[in-house]
């Protein structure tokens, strides 16, 4: 009888050690997976919070961009608008290079100033013509030749037959007294105008910063340090968002331009087809 007693109270032992065991690893477990979720937790919110903290970074460098670029291309308008004026007064007497001399066009900004005719010859520069430039297939002069209207339009880079240089060309029709097509007044903008401005963000050489029209094509691109002009954009969301009516937006995207994923933050120009 002890000696069963005895192995009862042993077994009992056995079986209170076994339990107190398991409470012991369970608290552990339970330790430990509490610790794991407050780290998580903790984590979660640094990058939470850095996510908030680049995304009013990029929202603010993105209204920088905003407000750089509709200054630049309302600069351009105004000359594009004198010169458009003085030609309808003037006609083939107006002298673009003494207007150039007298410092009445800016030319550090613009790499070239003219008038295309109703044919599409390219008869009077800021520059000198030194041959005959027949520009009537362009893009920029045909737009305004059946044209009703009157408004601005930026052309895709191209690389100008005055020029030699990548430009983008800012257009308005010259339409004379009688409703009828008399040309079209060209500001030429050097695109590395934009792309200078971008480097001078230094966001870093994984960041891309560009001027893109809801076209699709980029009028600027800066990828790290390497500078683009004219290539498409189609895989951008911003461009669904802003055609969409969406004015500004940000996400998250991996560019096919390079596989990289990035933030991206985007607000469309007041007034242009551009973001």
């Amino acid at each position: 009888m002890e000696r069963t007693a005895s192995m009862s109270r042993g077994l009992a032992d056995v079986r209170q050690y076994h339990r107190a065991l398991w409470v012991v690893w369970a608290s552990t477990l339970l330790l430990l997976t509490l610790i794991a979720a407050y780290a998580y937790h903790q984590t979660v919110q640094v990058r939470e919070r850095e996510h908030d903290l680049v995304a009013k970074d990029l929202a603010n460098l993105t209204r920088v961009g905003q407000e750089h670029a509709e200054r630049v291309l309302r600069g351009a308008d105004q000359v594009l608008r004198f010169v458009q004026d003085a030609y309808r007064r003037q006609g083939a007497s107006l002298d673009l290079k003494e207007l150039t001399a007298r410092g009445v066009i800016d030319v550090q900004l613009f790499n070239q100033v003219g008038i295309i005719d109703e044919q599409g010859i390219y008869v009077l520069a800021n520059l000198p013509i030194e041959q005959r430039l027949d520009l009537s297939d362009r893009e920029h002069f045909r737009v305004h030749v059946d044209a009703s209207q009157d408004r601005l339009w930026v052309s895709k880079p191209v690389i100008g037959r005055a020029s030699k240089r990548w430009s983008i060309q800012l257009t308005r029709r010259i339409t004379r007294g009688d409703g009828s097509f008399a040309g079209v007044a060209v500001v030429s903008i050097d695109p590395t105008y934009f792309t200078r401005f971008y480097a001078d963000l230094k966001l870093g050489e994984r960041a891309e910063l560009s001027l893109v029209g809801l076209d699709a094509v980029a009028r600027a691109r800066l990828v790290g340090r390497r500078e683009e002009f004219g290539t498409s954009a189609s895989d951008a969301p911003m461009l669904r968002m802003a055609n969409g009516g969406a004015r500004q937006g940000a996400y998250r995207h991996r560019a096919a331009i390079d596989g990289v994923e990035r933030f991206y933050h985007y607000r469309q120009l007041v007034g242009f087809d551009l973001v």
